[in-house]
């Protein structure tokens, strides 16, 4: 009987502490997916999410649309020209890049802004050149995009004409190849700076002694400054993909070099969506450092209230016993008072 009762015993106990585990866990799920959330929340938020996401469902539709039209499959072939799908695609790629100009409207005023700080930073004479020559090609770019924008909608069709379209067209990829050309040179100059800091921070790890290490020690300040100065780097790496894979589509539309017969409309596509995949990934966990920086913040923002609470507690607690001598004396008083006049 014993035995049962002790193994009833232990099962309940198994179960409690399975329970217990099991919420525990359950919490730690809830706050993981609540963070995630939160990433991807900022991240619709902002204008330039909004237009990735549009960015990508716009290649996505024109890689299909490209799929069908040089599909190799002989009964693709044949209905291709009458598929009710790819003409769902094509509806929804004009419709994305139509729809993504709104969020590039007045675009061209933070090229203005960035030209007017960009002297205030602290860098190379070469650095600021370059990218004040980019932004200038930025606000042209933006400028030729609103007008083919006007034009599209039907505002200025009585002032442009659809061959002008065209030359604007051109004009305007031709900015911005001229700045993601400027974009890359200004890419390989910021891996170059973070690269020569990430040498020195090496350099002063190294002649750092060994010995044990605590939080607040020089080792670990430069450990972190390192490790972000890494982070860094790489998203500088993949900025240069990006950049590289734009070019390339860039001169393919200008039909340079001869590129628009070399390179298909099926590798443009691919091109685009790596592209809005590698910049989406790229905001993303830029907005994962943003959430992780809120958090520490709250983190520290609760900590010092709580130290305002013991504070208070702390200081309410010598008061109620100088309240209780208080009380204690005014009773002896009183009493003092009635024996008297009870004589």
């Amino acid at each position: 009987m014993k035995r049962s009762i002790a193994s009833v015993k232990d099962l309940a106990d198994y179960f409690n502490v399975a329970i217990q585990q099991r919420a525990s866990n359950t919490i730690v799920a809830g706050q993981y997916v609540a963070r995630k959330v939160s990433i991807v929340s900022l991240f619709m938020q902002t204008t330039k999410g909004r237009d990735k996401i549009c960015c990508l469902i716009q290649y996505l539709a024109d890689l299909y649309e490209a799929c069908i039209k040089f599909s190799n499959i002989p009964e693709i072939q044949a209905a291709s020209s009458d598929m009710f799908s790819k003409k769902i695609a094509s509806r929804i790629r004009e419709s994305m890049k139509n729809g993504r100009k709104i969020f590039k409207f007045l675009k061209f005023f933070d090229s203005i802004r960035c030209l007017s700080n960009i002297h205030s930073k602290n860098k190379p004479k070469y650095y600021k050149i370059t990218t004040s020559i980019m932004h200038i090609c930025n606000f042209f770019y933006y400028i030729m995009d609103h007008i083919i924008w006007g034009i599209n909608i039907g505002v200025l069709n009585e002032i442009v004409s659809l061959k002008a379209k065209s030359t604007i067209k051109g004009y305007k990829d031709s900015f911005s190849l001229a700045k993601a050309l400027l974009k890359l040179l200004k890419s390989f100059f910021d891996y170059k700076i973070i690269y020569d800091k990430e040498m020195e921070l090496v350099k002063e790890i190294k002649e750092i002694p060994d010995k044990l290490i605590y939080e607040d020690t020089i080792a670990v300040q430069c450990a972190n400054s390192l490790i972000n100065s890494r982070q860094k780097r790489r998203i500088k790496q993949l900025n240069f993909i990006v950049t590289s894979l734009r070019i390339v589509m860039l001169l393919r539309r200008l039909k340079l070099f001869g590129l628009n017969k070399k390179i298909s409309k099926i590798f443009y596509s691919c091109s685009g969506l790596t592209i809005t995949f590698i910049n989406i990934m790229v905001q993303l966990i830029n907005n994962n450092d943003l959430i992780n920086q809120k958090l520490e913040k709250n983190d520290k923002e609760k900590d010092k209230d709580k130290e305002k609470k013991l504070a208070r507690v702390n200081s309410f607690i010598p008061q109620n016993h100088q309240l209780k001598k208080v009380k204690s004396e005014l009773e002896r008083v009183l009493g003092e008072d009635s024996e008297n006049e009870g004589d």
